[in-house]
């Protein structure tokens, strides 16, 4: 059967039971329904691959991957590979998205002819939410403009005023541009995974869009996660990530002041 696919979701699943009914009505229900779902259930040791047969049995469009536990990075990177549609996001599995969320982003990437469109977010904590959003439209058109982005994106860590999102899943992207950026992600990492494939591939964007006053994306604290988590190796793990992005740097001539600036503050957070 030819695939028809416009946008391949990749959804990486790891102990969440709790949270991953919610998580995947929110993508089976989405306004745009002609869209791959792929969840790849990386090793779970509780109920969550369960829930996830449960769900495929219902929906052909899910594709189910089931693979020993490598990681969060492993596990996006592998539903990455199994994609084919142009365009591809990401749902972590203990979040959940707006009904709307990505026909709302595959129109704004095709009005735009956009290599990636940003959006905002809602966070969410203890039934408190706050909205994260954009106050004008962006766009970006040239290599210098996305080293401008890429000083914001990777400034912001410590930034509460600014609402760019170092993650993956407030984001659409084309998806080639991704796979050609896999090469320089280290599977090995297990804090900053995002920002290793967001530094290389919106360096390589030709045209970058923002959306305004919009939030569809809502992101939940869940305590036991990976990135919520105190990892005794966390010393290891920057050093991974910052041998990572000096790599890309040196690799696409981006100035490494910037993986600097972003380990410094990345180090300070966890001392403190």
């Amino acid at each position: 059967m030819k695939n028809i696919s416009t946008i391949s979701i990749v959804i990486p699943v790891y102990n969440v039971e709790r949270y991953l009914e919610k998580c995947l009505y929110s993508v089976i229900n989405q306004t745009k329904i002609d869209i791959e779902i792929i969840i790849v259930n990386d090793g779970s040791t509780d109920s969550s691959l369960k829930i996830c047969k449960s769900f495929a049995e219902k929906d052909g469009r899910i594709k189910l991957i089931n693979k020993q536990n490598g990681g969060l990075m492993s596990a996006w990177i592998t539903g990455v590979l199994e994609s084919h549609a142009k365009y591809i996001g990401f749902v972590d599995s203990d979040d959940f998205i707006e009904l709307n969320m990505f026909e709302n982003l595959y129109n704004e990437i095709i009005k735009y002819d956009a290599d990636v469109v940003i959006d905002g977010y809602i966070q969410s904590n203890n039934n408190k939410e706050q909205i994260k959003e954009f106050d004008e439209f962006k766009m970006f058109t040239n290599n210098r403009s996305n080293h401008l982005i890429l000083n914001d994106y990777m400034t912001s860590y410590l930034n509460k005023e600014n609402n760019l999102s170092m993650s993956r899943w407030n984001k659409l992207y084309r998806r080639d541009i991704i796979i050609s950026n896999l090469q320089y992600l280290d599977q090995s990492i297990s804090l900053g995974e995002d920002v290793n494939m967001n530094f290389a591939v919106l360096a390589d964007c030709d045209k970058i869009v923002f959306i305004p006053h919009s939030a569809h994306y809502h992101y939940v604290y869940n305590p036991v996660s990976i990135f919520n988590k105190y990892d005794l190796n966390t010393v290891l793990n920057i050093n991974r990530l910052n041998c990572a992005l000096l790599k890309i740097a040196n690799v696409k001539n981006i100035d490494t002041n910037l993986v600097s600036i972003f380990i410094g503050n990345m180090i300070y957070e966890e001392i403190n």
